[in-house]
């Protein structure tokens, strides 16, 4: 029997310093926006669920949002404005 072989494709994750940080870049969405869900967060920073909730948790630690809701409709509402 004859197996094939993958080949194993790697992706490197790029980051761009210009961009800056990705909690930066989470501040500076929430200073645009009253209201935001984790989904608008991960879907505009174009970043995973995990980096997402990395950067709003820390935010929410430092006091520039607060967090409303629970499960499915937890929001979160920006101090920074």
């Amino acid at each position: 029997t004859k197996t094939t072989q993958r080949k194993k494709t790697r992706f490197t994750r790029i980051h761009d310093e210009s961009r800056g940080s990705i909690k930066e870049r989470c501040r500076e969405l929430f200073e645009g926006h009253d209201i935001l869900a984790m989904a608008d967060v991960m879907s505009s920073l174009n970043i995973s669920r995990t980096s997402a909730n990395s950067a709003v948790n820390a935010l929410l630690r430092e006091g520039m949002i607060e967090k409303f809701g629970s499960g499915r409709t937890t929001r979160y509402r920006s101090l920074l404005r």
